[in-house]
């Protein structure tokens, strides 16, 4: 009965583990997929030559109530053709907008949206591996914790126990480059990345691009150049539209292949 009672007590938790992780990273992988969304919109609307999108807006009963009685006190009831103009207001606003857009911005949207990107390919790798070792903690490497009786007493869980640590070794996997913290998270988890994620040299590529666009305002520099040796300095690397949505989808695809690899080495299965 002992055994039973613990090996379900066992399932429990792995099952809490897995949902923890999914959590995390199907929260990340949404974020992407509002950026593919916005990418669609930037496509059509600022890049595209044809009318631009309509968003509709519509006034809410208690709006159009409102707006009712103001304009029965002065007298006159509003018409449908008065209240239609209202609720294309914001719409023009945006016509006007998005062409301003279109004559001096087009080129700017696609490499603010690869930063985003980066950013949150980053953000995610931060806080999954933190969850990972807070929740596996015998996967931390380095010197053990010392903690006094008093300390663990007034530690609400063992994940906040380990959180700190947990926090400090994710900073030190995370320094560098990409090619620095993926081949320390490889070591650190024993996965393989670089040879098995079929869009590796994508998502590598994005990551320098994004330091050139962020720090040389899109021009190649000497670092760039060293990782790819056929590009030469000064070259101009503005993204367009279709290079940001592979750069996206290739980190939505690495944000599940790493939650894969990574729970089937914890034993918790894809």
């Amino acid at each position: 009965m002992v055994t039973e009672r613990a090996a379900r007590e066992v399932d429990q938790c792995s099952e809490a583990i897995r949902a923890c992780l999914q959590e995390i990273s199907g929260r990340h992988r949404g974020s992407l997929l509002v950026l593919t969304e916005f990418l669609d919109f930037v496509r059509k609307n600022i890049e595209g030559a044809g009318p631009i999108e309509l968003i509709p807006v519509e006034l809410t009963v208690e709006q159009r109530a409102k707006l009712q009685a103001y304009d029965t006190t002065r007298g006159k009831a509003p018409t449908d053709d008065a209240l239609r103009r209202l609720e294309t207001k914001d719409i023009v606003e945006w016509q006007k907008v998005a062409a301003v857009f279109r004559t001096e911005f087009r080129n700017l949207l696609p490499a603010m949206v690869l930063v985003y990107v980066v950013a949150v390919y980053e953000a995610f790798l931060k806080d999954y591996l933190e969850a990972v070792l807070c929740l596996r903690p015998g996967m931390m490497k380095g010197p053990k914790m010392e903690v006094s009786a008093g300390e663990v007493c007034d530690i609400d869980s063992l994940v906040a126990l380990y959180a700190p640590q947990a926090q400090q070794t994710v900073d030190k996997l995370l320094r560098g480059g990409i090619d620095c913290h993926v081949d320390r998270i490889q070591e650190q988890f024993g996965i393989r990345i670089v040879g098995d994620f079929a869009y590796w040299e994508t998502l590598r590529e994005a990551y320098y691009r994004r330091n050139v666009i962020v720090h040389h305002s899109g021009t190649a520099d000497s670092r760039y150049c060293r990782k790819y040796p056929s590009v030469e300095a000064g070259t101009r690397l503005t993204p367009d539209t279709p290079y940001v949505l592979q750069a996206t989808e290739s980190t939505s695809q690495f944000i599940h292949f790493l939650n894969v690899r990574i729970t089937t080495k914890i034993g918790l299965g894809a």
